[in-house]
C-alpha cells in the first residue's frame, strides 16, 4: 500500500471511530459472489455485532470486510471469528477494539441490499451458518484423509 492509500485509510478509520457513517469500495473477491470487487459498502460504527453481520476491521494488510461466523471467549475476552464467503479458511480472531463498523448497505450495479433489515439479517445468518458447516465438514474430511494417507504400515 502506498503512502497516499495509507493516509486515506487512516482518515477513513478516524471518521468511523468518531461515529460517522462511511462508504467503502470493496476490493478483491474474498466475499464473492455476494460482495463483488468494486461493490460499494455503507459502513456504520456499531458495537452490537451479530452472527452473520459483515464487519469492517483493520487487519494486517489493511481494511477487511468479512462475515462474522462465530463468537468466542479466550482468557475472559470476547473475540469474533470471521471468514470471507469465498475463502476456505477462517481469519484470525478479531477483538472488539479492531472493529471499525458493520456493513449496513451493499450496492453493486443496480442491486442495493439493506443488510440491517429483517430479510438482510436472516440471509446473513443463513450464510454464516452454511459457511461454518462447510468449513467444519471440510476439516473433518481432511483429517480423515490424512489418517488414511499417513496410516502406519503393519
Amino acid at each position: 500500500m502506498n503512502r497516499k492509500e495509507e493516509v486515506k485509510e487512516e482518515i477513513w478509520c478516524e471518521a468511523l471511530k468518531s461515529g460517522h457513517t462511511m462508504r467503502y469500495k470493496a476490493l478483491g473477491g474474498s466475499m464473492a459472489p455476494f460482495i463483488k470487487d468494486g461493490s460499494v459498502l455503507t459502513v456504520k460504527p456499531n458495537k452490537r455485532i451479530f452472527i452473520g453481520d459483515i464487519i469492517l476491521y483493520k487487519g494486517g494488510g489493511g481494511l477487511i470486510a468479512h462475515r462474522v461466523i462465530r463468537k468466542r471467549k479466550v482468557g475472559g475476552r470476547a473475540f469474533l471469528i470471521t471468514k470471507g464467503d469465498n475463502l476456505g479458511y477462517r481469519d484470525a480472531l478479531v477483538s472488539s477494539s479492531e472493529i471499525l463498523g458493520k456493513v449496513v448497505v451493499m450496492e453493486s450495479g443496480e442491486r442495493r441490499i439493506q443488510m440491517d433489515s429483517i430479510p438482510g439479517r436472516t440471509f446473513n445468518c443463513f450464510i454464516a451458518i452454511a459457511s461454518s458447516l462447510f468449513l467444519s465438514r471440510l476439516l473433518t474430511l481432511l483429517r480423515r484423509s490424512r489418517k488414511l494417507v499417513f496410516k502406519k504400515a503393519d
